[in-house]
């Protein structure tokens, strides 16, 4: 009987909220004219890019985190660009020594709205580009992965400047270019 009566109520309540709405805008149709559009989400936010300092005044772009994994101690070199107007990370960059291969990979997050079939591309300094595998999407962005060649590192440890590229949802190519200002000394302390 309670299940019933509950039902009906929500029923009622449910027509009258849309019914309320509905009168509201047959009575007001100015509403409708001073509706402002809503921003998509997935649209790209400017960015601040991580640039190379002045020449004499190198500041390094790269932060070094160490966590006790397992009981052993694992580290990684990290930087990140970040979005002008919330000033939270849009593309992060983590390069670490796998333990499983005892090579340098790295893994970068790439903003939600990414052309997923499209993949993600990785390109430091003259070295050819080459495709990173995209491994997952959660809330914090997309993450793809890919093992550094000796010619990449030799690279990066020279000061050349990373290049990532994907697409977003129309297509449209998206590159996000990263300084190495920093990395050597970073990649010196991780080890």
């Amino acid at each position: 009987m309670w299940t019933k009566i509950t039902a009906i109520v929500a029923m009622a309540t449910a027509t009258a909220i849309v019914g309320i709405g509905i009168f509201t805008l047959l009575t007001r149709p100015q509403i409708l004219s001073e509706a402002k559009p809503v921003e998509p989400r997935l649209q790209t936010a400017p960015i601040v890019q991580s640039m190379p300092a002045p020449p004499g005044s190198v500041k390094p772009n790269w932060k070094v985190r160490c966590a006790n994994v397992q009981g052993e101690l694992s580290c990684y070199a990290r930087q990140s660009i970040y979005r002008a107007k919330t000033k939270r990370p849009l593309v992060t960059v983590v390069v670490r020594v796998s333990h499983d291969t005892e090579q340098p990979e790295l893994l970068v997050t790439l903003p939600l709205g990414i052309y997923l079939p499209a993949g993600a591309s990785l390109q430091i300094g003259n070295v050819p580009p080459k495709a990173l595998t995209l491994w997952s999407c959660d809330l914090n962005g997309c993450l793809a992965k890919g093992a550094l060649s000796e010619p990449e590192l030799a690279a990066m440890l020279e000061g050349r400047r990373i290049k990532i590229a994907a697409q977003d949802q129309k297509r449209e190519r998206l590159t996000y270019r990263l300084s190495v200002a920093g990395f050597s000394e970073a990649f010196t302390k991780m080890k």
